[in-house]
């Protein structure tokens, strides 16, 4: 996508959200984005933390968006379990963008 867009002159862009951590604010957040998929992003970036509903939100807006998906993931703290544990989760559901950084290690390492 990015080299097409790049090749044709069009502006790219894609909008990043973090997921809320209840259902009301996930199922807001997921209108929100059904809206705006009208702008045409190249992407949505969701990103990633243990306490967020990550893979609700990436469900659904997978069920009702056409927006494609890609998940944030800081992998500051995460065991090996941790990380396969969600890419298995990611590969289930059928998210295949991922985006892996270290992340900023914690205060005092």
């Amino acid at each position: 996508k990015l080299k097409r867009a790049k090749e044709q002159g069009y502006p790219c862009f894609s909008f990043e959200y973090f997921p809320p951590k209840n259902k009301q604010g996930l199922m807001n957040l997921t209108e929100r984005i059904r809206r705006m998929q009208c702008t045409q992003p190249l992407w949505v970036d969701i990103t990633h933390s243990k306490s967020s509903k990550t893979m609700e939100l990436a469900e659904s807006l997978l069920d009702y968006t056409s927006v494609d998906i890609m998940v944030h993931l800081s992998m500051t703290n995460m065991t090996k379990k941790d990380l396969t544990q969600f890419l298995d989760s990611c590969k289930d559901v059928g998210i295949r963008n991922i985006l892996a950084i270290r992340g900023d290690p914690p205060r005092g390492y």
